[in-house]
């Protein structure tokens, strides 16, 4: 093989796996999680839904949908707060969970989390299995922290 063939072959190789990298980089990061509650009775006031997306990086959006508006927020969390959510999301063995988790409350918010391309619904004040909790409970704290009239 000459040393044009082995240099062309070279590349042939590495070029998909540095588009494939360049591709990765390209978008500014991909979803780790996102929280929705809806539905229920809110208190007056608030929204009729809210939805708070994470990214791989930290960056998070929290919108909301329903009487009154609010304007959506953007900002991002603190890498160790990322890197916490991300353990517990992995502790969860999220795939194993059930698709629906229904608790015995009238008029409490559903609590949709999907993650990995899967989503699992809190239903009617449910909290889910023991393994679930943490990570629920801190993205709650987040939106909590960065929610405000």
């Amino acid at each position: 093989m000459t040393a044009r063939a082995l240099v062309a072959l070279a590349l042939a190789l590495v070029a998909p796996i540095g588009l494939a990298e360049a591709g990765a980089s390209a978008q500014p990061h991909g979803r780790l999680v996102a929280m929705s509650t809806f539905g229920g009775l809110p208190p007056p006031g608030d929204p009729t839904s809210e939805t708070l997306t994470v990214s791989t990086t930290g960056a998070c959006a929290l919108t909301y949908s329903g009487a009154p508006a609010r304007t959506a927020r953007r900002f991002r969390i603190a890498p160790t707060m990322l890197s916490t959510l991300k353990q517990d999301l992995r502790k969860t063995r999220f795939a194993t969970l059930k698709r629906v988790y229904t608790g015995r409350a009238i008029d409490y918010p559903v609590v949709q989390v999907t993650y990995g391309g899967r989503s699992v619904e809190l239903r009617d004040g449910a909290t889910g299995p023991r393994r679930l909790r943490p990570a629920v409970a801190l993205l709650q704290r987040i939106v909590r922290q960065h929610s405000g009239p």
